[in-house]
């Protein structure tokens, strides 16, 4: 049997919705034949409710006329799709736009309405210029790509995503849920499907098998809110507690006085023992106004703080002694998304931060969960390392920067395995900041790696943003390491010889970045002129400055995937304008200037030599890649 089954999945509410709020004679009219290629999908899972997204302003958008410099007006109606583009190395990795392009070819061709109606492509990622071009080439639509990453990165208040542990995942640990709670509530909160009558949801392994009527027009002569797909079942033994939504609709309906609209469809819901009916939604027209009636809005939220939808309800017996708490960190605009979670945070177990902080940034799982790279267990074995060859007696913090997120059979063996504080923090609302003014979507990268602008995000984090973040802040010294790097012997207290020699930076080896491999990475040079001509600084170390000069196609750098970085320093007022400098002229994602060589200009500009101690002078052994 094909388990199309999700714990009160947007399918599942589909049919209370239209139960509750339709009237028989408009609720659905099934379309000609309609190929689906099923996928597996069984999830348990519960939420709490979140707050109405009333405003797209973290959206970013680009479109066809914008592509063509032309002027275009919306239609009446709209066709929707959602993708994710580009999970893990780019070289490798699943690309869905190659069949998104077959099925809008195919609208062309089977969709009967003169071709006028608009498509929205909805995704997480970045689509590369190969990607949208040939999609914006073969329909005569209008078509507009929408980031939709902050969305995806959105829970509410108080859920825990590292703690809860779903019952089936795929794309990511709560990927998938994501997609159930955009289709379910999202969408319809944003202010760009507003504007249309219709919207006709489509998933990209979907297609109509043969030419449809303008369906937009059959709805509206009908006066119809809703044509549905096909209905299937969620069964209680391969969901269970998908029952429990029977409770639910009777409590909600005694509660609010409501008369359903559709009795046949309700008492349907009570019919089997062990069944519940779903709407199979991978294909449906919405009026949108429909589902932003204050009666089904009340209804959307009353689901949500049901907390069916994320939060898995038998997750709750996670041992003591990682019985943590996730938490919104309100302290500045930049840490007011993080989401932490900590080996100790409860009422017995209670941990004041260290002098000094270790960082490591990860990728959580990327593409299919059951076959992604999983960064943990090398992680793992790292920080077990530097227990056993860091000479700090395990006092230092130890604080995980990371996208996505782990599970518990990730997490819990980095917390056996090191005595040390260690915090998971997520960063994924940062991964989705550019400069302002870049246009992700119009740009291309000269270098891409774990998708179309992850490798630059990287490098902005270490370049800029984690010195902003106020976690950061009640650190002295950060010590960053790759997960892929490792102390090869023991290291004394490299803290306390930085605060005896009053360094500000430890280096690692210098290496250099060449413009054949990297093409406009000798422009951070007409940068850096107009910069000290313009505020008339005179640079603190005139040999690391002249080298910056010395070769016409290489500049050097600070090989950064081991460092430490004195934190105020970084956020002295004449360091942060000259970060701001170069987040202003892009360079970072123009020209993958990497943070290894900002690092080093940034030195060069504002520290002596007396102030930067070097790990090979120290005879510290080291390796990366290892």
């Amino acid at each position: 049997m094909s388990k199309q089954l999700v714990f009160l999945s947007i399918a599942s509410i589909l049919i209370f919705i239209s139960a509750y709020f339709y009237l028989s004679d408009s609720y659905s009219k099934l379309l000609p034949s309609f190929a689906i290629h099923q996928q597996s999908s069984t999830i348990q899972s519960i939420i709490r409710s979140t707050p109405v997204i009333d405003t797209d302003e973290d959206s970013i958008l680009f479109s066809k006329s914008q592509y063509l410099n032309q002027t275009s007006n919306h239609s009446l109606d709209v066709i929707l799709f959602l993708v994710a583009s580009y999970s893990g190395d780019v070289r490798t990795a699943f690309n869905p736009y190659p069949r998104l392009h077959k099925r809008i070819a195919q609208l062309s061709q089977r969709l009967n309405d003169s071709n006028v109606t608009d498509i929205i492509i909805f995704h997480t990622g970045y689509p590369f210029r190969s990607d949208y071009v040939p999609i914006f080439d073969v329909t005569p639509r209008h078509v507009e790509f929408v980031n939709i990453d902050h969305l995806f990165n959105k829970f509410p208040r108080g859920f825990e995503p590292h703690r809860r542990e779903p019952t089936w995942s795929q794309r990511g640990k709560w990927n998938y849920h994501h997609m159930c709670y955009f289709w379910f509530k999202q969408v319809f909160e944003l202010k760009i499907v507003h504007r249309y009558r219709y919207m006709m949801r489509l998933d990209d392994d979907s297609q109509l098998l043969e030419p449809w009527p303008n369906v937009f027009e059959i709805m509206a002569k009908e006066r119809a809110v809703y044509v549905a797909n096909h209905k299937v079942f969620d069964y209680e033994y391969v969901v269970p507690g998908i029952l429990r939504i029977r409770n639910f609709t009777t409590e909600y309906i005694r509660q609010n006085k409501i008369a359903p609209q559709n009795p046949t469809m309700i008492a349907d819901m009570f019919t089997k023992p062990q069944d519940i009916p779903v709407i199979y939604n991978n294909f449906e027209i919405v009026e949108t106004s429909f589902m932003r009636r204050n009666d089904v809005r009340h209804f959307i939220n009353a689901v949500d703080e049901t907390q069916y939808i994320f939060l898995y309800r038998w997750a709750l017996h996670i041992r003591q002694h990682y019985r943590t708490s996730a938490e919104f960190v309100t302290t500045t605009s930049d840490d007011k998304h993080l989401i932490i979670f900590s080996k100790f945070d409860s009422s017995d177990q209670i941990s004041n931060h260290s002098l000094d902080v270790i960082l490591f940034l990860v990728a959580s799982y990327s593409g299919d969960v059951r076959t992604a790279f999983n960064p943990y267990p090398r992680l793992h074995k790292r920080i077990a390392q530097l227990s056993q060859r860091l000479n700090d007696s395990n006092v230092t913090d130890i604080i995980i920067f990371h996208t996505g997120y782990p599970f518990r059979s990730d997490y819990v063996p980095i917390f056996d395995v090191t005595p040390r504080h260690v915090e998971f923090v997520n960063i994924d609302h940062l991964f989705n900041k550019f400069p302002r003014g870049f246009e992700p979507h119009r740009r291309e990268p000269t270098w891409s790696q774990r998708g179309k602008w992850n490798y630059h995000h990287m490098c902005y984090f270490w370049f800029k943003q984690v010195f902003e973040l106020k976690i950061v802040h009640r650190y002295r010294y950060m010590m960053r390491l790759d997960d892929d790097s490792q102390l090869l012997e023991p290291w004394p207290n490299v803290f306390e010889i930085m605060a005896k020699e009053r360094a500000i930076y430890m280096a690692n080896q210098k290496e250099t970045d060449f413009e054949m491999t990297l093409r406009g990475t000798t422009l951070i040079r007409e940068l850096l002129t107009i910069y000290v001509n313009n505020s008339g600084i005179a640079p603190q170390n005139p040999t690391m400055f002249g080298d910056i000069y010395k070769r016409r196609w290489e500049v050097p750098v600070f090989w950064n995937n081991f460092e430490i970085v004195e934190t105020s320093f970084m956020r002295r007022k004449e360091v942060i304008d000259f970060i701001r400098t170069v987040d202003e002229s892009q360079g970072i994602f123009l020209y993958r200037w990497g943070d290894a060589l900002l690092r080093f200009v940034t030195l060069a500009l504002f520290t002596n030599e007396s102030q930067i101690l070097h790990r090979v002078r120290l005879n510290l052994s080291y390796c990366h890649p290892c």
